[in-house]
């Protein structure tokens, strides 16, 4: 439903809502003691972003059917998204990663969406997510009616005719002011009788929000997700049975690996040389013993090989028949070059005759 604006905004702003339903379905169970320690009390908490994103791959799902005019009594299309798209552009930077992270981990374990991975290009490691909508519509349907919307509404509006009558609108004091639930306490006074100013309590330091990794250090896909599968190749780790800590430790060393400009054929040779000094390692000690390895098995240069005559001439007035002379401008040993060209006329005599 599109509503009806009182402010010009910028082009392409977008609109954020969360539907009433998905807020009642989208809860987490929680526990916490009594203040008198008489017992644990159990309450609901609602994940305002699980319902967002639920909202999101609903929306995204019936463009899939109106575009590729695809029948919903099936299969329901597969909509791939990464958090990052999903974080700056669906849910404009209102949730972090690990608020995402945690509601979506809640909506896969209610049965509201269904995960896999890329079924045609492996290294693809960027999830795809179902709409489950027969679950989602059981969870709805245990809900309580809502209240209605046109009761609402009327009550209001006779609260309004009852208060303003056949005053203008536009008048400042038409608008009713709500009076305030709180109670106030009384102001002391010091015996001058000025009123005495009530001390103020500390604020709590609130936490720093996460920085936003920018954008020259990111790493691409296309790099990253070769380097994690070599990575958990070279340890025999599988995707599918590994913890979500070794997956965070494959995540971290392979965007070090990836900003030093390392290979994917570069881990099974950095992983021998780990194999070669440590009885047990993880993942962070192959970023640490990059260079390392990467010195040792290093290919070592050729070096050019000297050819010296086979019979130096006893004669030779440079070498003095040792077949070595020594160069002026470097100091080297260098073989003697007169012995070197008398040789080469005689094999050349020989080969002719």
């Amino acid at each position: 439903m599109s509503e009806e604006r009182l402010i010009t905004v910028p082009q392409n702003a977008r609109v954020f809502c969360i539907p009433q339903e998905y807020l009642a379905i989208c809860t987490r169970e929680r526990t916490r003691k009594k203040k008198n320690d008489s017992g644990i009390v159990t309450y609901h908490e609602t994940d305002e972003c699980a319902a967002a994103i639920l909202r999101i791959i609903e929306r995204w799902t019936v463009w899939k059917l109106k575009t590729y005019q695809m029948k919903s009594g099936g299969d329901l299309p597969w909509v791939y998204m990464n958090q990052a798209d999903m974080r700056e552009w669906e849910l404009i930077d209102t949730y972090g990663e690990y608020r995402i992270t945690q509601a979506l981990k809640l909506l896969v374990g209610r049965g509201f969406l269904n995960t896999r991975n890329n079924p045609k290009n492996s290294w693809d490691r960027t999830l795809q997510y179902q709409f489950n909508k027969a679950n989602i519509q059981a969870a709805i349907a245990t809900l309580p009616p809502f209240r209605n919307i046109e009761e609402w509404r009327a009550q209001y509006q006779g609260i309004d005719a009852a208060i303003l009558g056949d005053r203008d609108l536009n008048i400042a004091d038409a608008i009713p002011q709500i009076p305030s639930q709180i109670p106030t306490e009384p102001i002391a006074q010091t015996p001058n009788g000025a009123a005495q100013t009530p001390p103020t309590k500390a604020k709590k330091p609130t936490s720093q929000p996460r920085k936003k990794r920018k954008a020259e250090d990111r790493v691409p896909a296309a790099q990253m997700n070769p380097m994690k599968d070599a990575i958990a190749a070279a340890f025999g780790w599988d995707w599918d049975t590994m913890t979500s800590s070794e997956a965070g430790q494959i995540q971290k060393a392979a965007r070090e690996l990836c900003r030093a400009k390392a290979t994917p054929d570069e881990v099974p040779r950095v992983y021998a040389y780990c194999a070669q000094n440590f009885e047990q390692f993880g993942p962070g000690a192959l970023t640490t013993n990059l260079s390392k390895a990467r010195a040792k098995f290093k290919p070592q240069p050729m070096k050019p090989v000297i050819r010296l005559p086979k019979n130096p001439s006893r004669d030779c007035k440079e070498c003095g028949g040792n077949g070595q002379t020594t160069d002026l401008n470097t100091g080297k040993t260098i073989p003697c070059q007169t012995c070197l060209a008398a040789e080469g006329a005689t094999d050349g005599d020989e080969a002719a005759a």
